[in-house]
C-alpha cells in the first residue's frame, strides 16, 4: 500500500496535465484521504495552506513543512541517511509523469535543512520552483 501511495503523491505533486489533471483511481481515493487527514491532524496545518499549493505556491510555514515531511515519512520516501528517494517507486509511477519526475529530481535531489520538516519543504519548494505549473500538494 505504501508504494502505491508514493506513486499517488508523485502523481498529485506533478499533475502533468495535457488536457486535464490525472484522475485519481477510485480505489486510491480512500487511502489518499486517510493520508491527507492523518498528516493534517498530526501537523495542524490548515486546509487553506494545502490548497494554496495549487499552481506552485508553497508558503514558508512550519505546519506546512511538517505536513510535507509527514507525507514523505508515512509513505517511506526517506533512505537511511535522510535523503528523499524515489527509486523504490519509480517503476510504479504513471508513465505520463516519469519524465517530469526525472527532470525535477535531477535538479533538486534532497535539499537538507535544519530538521526533517525543513528538508522536506526545501526539497518540495525546489520541485515547485522547477515546475510551478504542474505542482500541488496532495
Amino acid at each position: 500500500m505504501g508504494k502505491v501511495l508514493v506513486a499517488l503523491l508523485l502523481g498529485l505533486m506533478w499533475k502533468v496535465a495535457v488536457e486535464a489533471a490525472i484522475e485519481l483511481p477510485e480505489h486510491l481515493k480512500g487511502p489518499a484521504k486517510i493520508l491527507r487527514n492523518t498528516c493534517k491532524a498530526e501537523t495542524n496545518v490548515s486546509e487553506d495552506l494545502i490548497e494554496q499549493s495549487k499552481g506552485g505556491y508553497l508558503p514558508e510555514d512550519k505546519a506546512l513543512q511538517c505536513y510535507i515531511e509527514c507525507l514523505f515519512r508515512t509513505v517511506g520516501l526517506y533512505d537511511d541517511a535522510g535523503n528523499i528517494v524515489f527509486d523504490d517507486v519509480y517503476h510504479i509511477m504513471p508513465t505520463e509523469i516519469k519524465e517530469k519526475v526525472d527532470a525535477v529530481t535531477a535538479v533538486c535531489k534532497t535539499i537538507h535543512g535544519s530538521n526533517k520538516c525543513e528538508t522536506a519543504w526545501l526539497t518540495v519548494r525546489c520541485y515547485f520552483d522547477a515546475d510551478p505549473e504542474h505542482s500541488m500538494l496532495p
